[in-house]
Formats: C-alpha cells, structure tokens, sequence
C-alpha cells in the first residue's frame, strides 16, 4: 500500500469541491448576468461580468487541476474576455462618432 499524504487528501477534497460548485457558479454567473442585463440594458456590462464569472469557475478548475488543458482553458477565457471587451469599446466609440452631433440653440 502507498501512504497516502495530507497533500492527497487536501487535493481529492479541492478536486470535489470545485466539482460541487463549478456548475453553481456558471449557473449563478448566468443568473447575474441576466439580471445585469434587465436591470441595467447595458449589454457591456452583463458581458463583463458575465466573462469574468466564467473566469472564477475556470480559475477554480485550475486549482484543482493544474493540466495544461486546465490552464489553456483559463488563458482563453482571459483572451476572449480581452477581445470582446476591446471590440464592444471600439464599437462604442464607433457609434459615438457616428452619432449626430446637438446644435446649439
């Protein structure tokens, strides 16, 4: 028999846990974003959030799990949240630009 170390039982009790409460999180990151989205009608805002969500649930997977497909996947969560979060900004300031301008009276 191998003696099994307080490293493994701490590492198959994180494992477990971040099992449980993965698809909480996602499910709660739905939930909010949703509610951001109601409340507010900015869509930036609801994605933001809802892209930072999914960071949490892909940094606890991480700790779990420390494989490479563990980090690859929270280095594209960070990469998508980056790109989109650019790309609404620029779209923003495109439709500002484009927007008539107020005369003064």
């Amino acid at each position: 028999m191998t003696p099994v170390g307080a490293a493994d039982v701490l590492a198959g009790g994180v494992g477990w846990l971040v099992t449980v409460v993965s698809p909480l999180v996602v499910a709660g990151a739905l939930v909010v974003a949703g509610s951001v989205l109601a409340r507010t009608r900015s869509t930036t805002m609801a994605l933001g959030i809802l892209l930072d969500l999914f960071l949490v649930v892909g940094l606890l997977r991480l700790s779990a799990t420390a494989t490479w497909a563990a980090i690859l996947t929270a280095a594209a969560i960070v990469l998508i949240r980056k790109v989109v979060m650019l790309g609404l900004a620029r779209g923003r300031q495109a439709l500002a630009a484009d927007a008539p301008q107020p005369t003064s009276r």
